[in-house]
């Protein structure tokens, strides 16, 4: 494991700086970005954890699909209902 998170490290290193310690190749944007999803994605595994040893899976992810249903219901009812 240790090797892996080393090699996706590096490789990320690569792919923003292109090798060069001194410049940044991709934009201050996509870097926020990918800062903000890597953490999204570490919340999303380490938040549930409590709720699920109290609850088991089935009641976490049922009220996270009904939110996201929810949620995602509206963004469509503005989504079409705007004229472009």
């Amino acid at each position: 494991e240790c090797i892996g998170i080393v090699s996706c490290l590096v490789g990320t290193f690569f792919v923003a700086t292109h090798g060069s310690f001194s410049s940044l190749y991709i934009s201050k944007e996509g870097l926020a970005w990918g800062i903000l999803a890597a953490v999204a994605a570490a919340a999303y595994i380490l938040l549930p954890q409590n709720l699920m040893k109290q609850w088991g899976s089935l009641v976490p992810i049922g009220v996270g699909m009904l939110s996201g249903g929810i949620a995602f219901f509206f963004l469509m009812c503005i989504h079409t209902s705007a004229s472009f």
